[in-house]
């Protein structure tokens, strides 16, 4: 089939063609406008996560790290509850024997171990005798009133304490 168009006809499809042309242009542009803004979104969303999950894996690190020191600190406090409960107890320990032995004389020895309060003794031989079992030796002992150092410079030193007249106390000399 033979078809005849006229020179208007093709000016018109010609019109036509440059249209449609045109607004492909147009459609495409607003395509590639539309793709372009939805890459930039998907950039910005993803650079988002990766900054969320980093923050993310810092708060778990911290949290670890503080889970781990609290743990310490407990551990510590437990440690130093322990320690009064043991001191507390060798007070007692030290009250029960001074009561007795103001029970029994006048006078009693407080045998120092670097100035802390190791044990009560009715005589000065006592002490030495039981420090001798600890590995100090039992010669060159000063009482506490003869030395003049720091208690907690000497390894062992004895304090005598005496029944004070008419009161019921002991009192260091």
């Amino acid at each position: 089939m033979i078809r005849i168009v006229t020179s208007a006809r093709l000016r018109q499809l010609c019109a036509e063609n440059m249209q449609a042309q045109e607004r492909a242009r147009e459609v495409q542009g607003k395509a590639d406008q539309a793709y372009s803004g939805y890459i930039r979104k998907l950039h910005e969303v993803t650079a988002r996560a990766e900054e969320a999950e980093s923050d993310a894996a810092i708060i778990r690190e911290e949290a670890v790290q503080l889970t781990a020191a609290v743990d310490d600190v407990a551990a510590e406090l437990d440690a130093a509850r322990a320690e009064l409960a043991a001191r507390a107890d060798r007070i007692a320990t030290l009250g029960k024997e001074l009561q007795a032995a103001r029970l029994e004389s006048s006078s009693v020895w407080l045998l120092l171990h670097f100035g802390e309060p190791h044990s009560i003794h009715r005589t000065s031989e006592a002490a030495k005798d039981y420090t001798a079992t600890l590995g100090a030796p039992r010669d060159g002992w000063v009482t506490d009133c003869e030395c003049c150092r720091p208690a907690g410079e000497v390894a062992w030193r004895l304090m005598t304490f005496t029944t004070k007249e008419g009161r019921d106390a002991f009192m260091a000399p």
